[in-house]
């Protein structure tokens, strides 16, 4: 526990100064360690070597300020440290997936791109739960049936009506300001769907398989969209994920267990 405490100083460090000329080694020496230590433990706490945080927080800083004023994207360039606006442009197109400048004019990009600042709670969550080796795998076509029960923010949590249920988060990792979450059960097919009721078929798929076990679901999610997704060589290829619940497993409310997550993906 104390290794987590001083990494998640060091993260307190680095989000002091993201403005400021740091590097690597100023972040390794503001909690006493080596610079090689301290990238292997930083690496191994958050699943980002300390300079792809750096960079991933200040652009993801820079993103914010390039929607919310007029500010020139050169100046906000070199607030963050960036050299010049190629350097800029290139890094923010290679994690956003667009420039700064289509960015600013009409275009948007998914708000789970934007890599939050990771705290003391996320970081015990994500080391708690052992998601750094998901398992990949394959899942027959399903058909399912529900009511759709939310259309609010990402905190919504959903109760399934059924046993063997599954609930479907659309849009977890979209542009949009709302998830819609339904709550289904698996049927041999869709026909005779009950007033009321919507029915899905959810194609054979690649996915990649999280387990949530215990605390905030919103860190896990957090986790796979802002680390392990981009530094991993998968895209998702869905506008959702899938929560599996367990036959004998409890309602899935805020921070409840268990539960796997499916996250459809395709190789980049």
């Amino acid at each position: 526990m104390a290794a987590i405490n001083e990494i998640y100083n060091s993260i307190c460090f680095i989000e002091k100064n993201l403005k400021e000329p740091i590097t690597v080694m100023d972040a390794a020496k503001s909690i006493g360690y080596s610079i090689f230590y301290f990238s292997r433990v930083f690496n191994a706490f958050t699943g980002h070597n300390p300079y792809d945080y750096i960079i991933r927080r200040r652009l993801s800083e820079a993103a914010k300020i390039i929607r919310q004023n007029d500010e020139k994207i050169t100046d906000i360039a070199f607030e963050y440290q960036f050299n010049n606006l190629e350097t800029f442009s290139r890094a923010f197109k290679r994690m956003f997936g667009l420039t700064p400048n289509k960015y600013k004019t009409d275009h948007h990009i998914c708000k789970t791109a934007i890599k939050s600042p990771s705290n003391i709670e996320y970081l015990i969550h994500i080391n708690t739960n052992n998601f750094f080796t998901p398992s990949l795998v394959e899942i027959k076509q399903l058909n399912l049936v529900g009511e759709i029960k939310e259309l609010s923010g990402k905190k919504a949590r959903l109760h399934p009506s059924g046993r063997h249920s599954h609930i479907i988060a659309h849009e977890p990792h979209t542009c949009g300001k709302d998830i819609l979450k339904i709550a289904f059960s698996q049927v041999h097919s869709l026909e005779n769907i009950p007033d009321n009721s919507i029915g899905k078929t959810i194609p054979a798929l690649s996915c990649i398989e999280f387990n949530h076990v215990s605390g905030n679901i919103e860190f896990t999610y957090e986790y796979i969209f802002q680390t392990w997704i981009p530094l991993s060589p998968y895209s998702f290829c869905k506008p959702y994920s899938i929560e599996f619940l367990g036959a004998n497993s409890p309602s899935a409310s805020d921070g409840y267990l268990p539960l796997k997550i499916l996250i459809p993906v395709q190789k980049v």
